[in-house]
């Protein structure tokens, strides 16, 4: 073995023992957030080169497709979870805009801005329009995970549906269930002493996540499920939105 190649091999192990040893000294729940990370980099680092590429081509049309469609498909997708939100589904998401979507967006934002917007461009675009759209498209993600603005919405619109489905279980009446309550889908009802009702909207019986109705006592002694454990926002008209553990 030549001296060059002795030395390639010693430098290679060095560097994998550097990089295992502190990983090695991590507890597991920490080496599954980095080998997660690892994993959710490599698409990342895909798209960047993408992007790159599409600037030294000069497709600035392609690029233009590439953000808007990510863009599109990434903001649907994030006002879809957060209609019943769950604190683990929203950590995963949390961690995917940073890792994935915000980088990519950005990237193919910048090469779109960059083609759009220089000296003798065709159809030149307004920089201070472009930049307010890609900044506006990658942010949102974050903006509908800290205001929860789907939830929000979705029980507006079903207010009235639970509120009829939540004065028969009151009152006493048969319910049958499941059933649909416009955007979600009832698949239990319960009722306190109080008269306090809750509404389960989904998950499994052990995790159940739905909507409480409290007209009387504390709201925070809602006898459940679901209790709101884990998560507990308040709505309006007495109704508050629940997760438990």
């Amino acid at each position: 073995m030549t001296k060059r190649k002795q030395f390639t091999i010693q430098g290679f192990m060095i560097v994998v023992a550097v990089v295992a040893l502190p990983l090695a000294l991590l507890p597991v729940w920490a080496l599954v957030l980095v080998l997660v990370a690892a994993v959710l980099l490599i698409p990342t680092l895909i798209g960047m080169a993408f992007s790159r590429w599409l600037l030294a081509r000069e497709r600035r049309r392609l690029a233009a497709i590439s953000f808007w469609g990510l863009a599109i498909v990434v903001n649907t997708l994030y006002a879809a979870c957060c209609i019943i939100p769950h604190f683990l589904l929203l950590a995963m998401l949390a961690w995917g805009w940073l890792l994935v979507c915000l980088p990519l967006m950005i990237g193919f934002g910048s090469t779109w801005t960059i083609l759009s917007t220089r000296a003798g461009a065709i159809r030149r675009r307004s920089p201070i329009l472009i930049k307010t759209c890609v900044i506006g498209a990658a942010m949102a993600p974050a903006l509908t995970m800290g205001t929860l603005w789907p939830l929000y919405l979705a029980f507006f619109v079903s207010q009235p549906s639970l509120e009829r489905l939540a004065d028969r279980v009151a009152a006493g009446r048969a319910v049958k269930l499941p059933q649909r309550a416009r955007v979600f889908r009832v698949v239990r009802s319960n009722v306190d002493a109080a008269g306090n009702v809750g509404l389960t909207i989904g998950a499994a019986p052990a995790d159940p996540v739905g909507f409480v109705r409290v007209r009387s006592g504390d709201p925070t002694k809602f006898a459940g499920p679901p209790y709101g454990s884990d998560v507990r926002l308040d709505l309006w008209g007495g109704w508050s939105y629940r997760e438990d553990d």
